[in-house]
């Protein structure tokens, strides 16, 4: 994928939880993927820890608009 949305708030797995797991296996990753959060949540502390991830480029909160979305795909 060029792009990947993980939910803070997924079922089974965190977004969190799964970012770490993306970041093992980031530098075998032939591509550049962009990670964006996206979650309801605008709480500044779900913000800040999910910029301790390399991987993250950026963080939307819900709900998820195509403006949004063209916004992703444009950058």
């Amino acid at each position: 994928p060029d792009i990947i949305l993980p939910d803070l708030s997924m079922p089974e797995m965190s977004g969190l939880d799964c970012l770490v797991l993306f970041e093992k296996i980031l530098p075998s990753v032939p591509k550049d993927v962009e990670v964006h959060i996206l979650s309801s949540s605008q709480d500044e502390k779900d913000i800040e820890k999910s910029q301790q991830y390399a991987s993250v480029r950026g963080y939307l909160v819900k709900p998820l608009t195509g403006e949004k979305i063209r916004s992703l795909v444009r950058s």
